[in-house]
């Protein structure tokens, strides 16, 4: 069975995001984006190694790999494959400079 481990940051990213969407009048985008990104989650743990090899050049972040949440392509889940799952590290829209916000 495929494990997701969540980091508190990556936590604190969800529930900002969802804050933010519900704050601009659309509570059904808050929930359905809370839903995608577990659904999501799962899905890579099931393929851990499906996400994109990040290209940073910072030690912490260089084994970093890269999803879309999956309805919501602004927003990138940056996770490290494990041996049974994954590790979320962050949730964050990648319209941001990342590699300074993964830091």
């Amino acid at each position: 069975m495929p494990v997701v481990k969540i980091r508190g940051r990556a936590q604190r990213d969800i529930v900002e995001t969802a804050d933010y969407l519900e704050m601009r009048g659309d509570v059904e985008a808050a929930l359905r984006f809370l839903e995608a990104a577990q659904i999501t989650f799962w899905e890579l743990a099931a393929m851990p190694r499906a996400g994109a090899e990040c290209d940073f050049r910072q030690t912490p972040t260089r084994r970093l790999r890269r999803w879309q949440v999956k309805g919501f392509e602004e927003w990138l889940i940056f996770y490290l494959p494990k041996r049974h799952g994954v590790e979320i590290v962050r949730v964050v829209r990648g319209a941001r400079d990342l590699e300074r916000v993964l830091r």
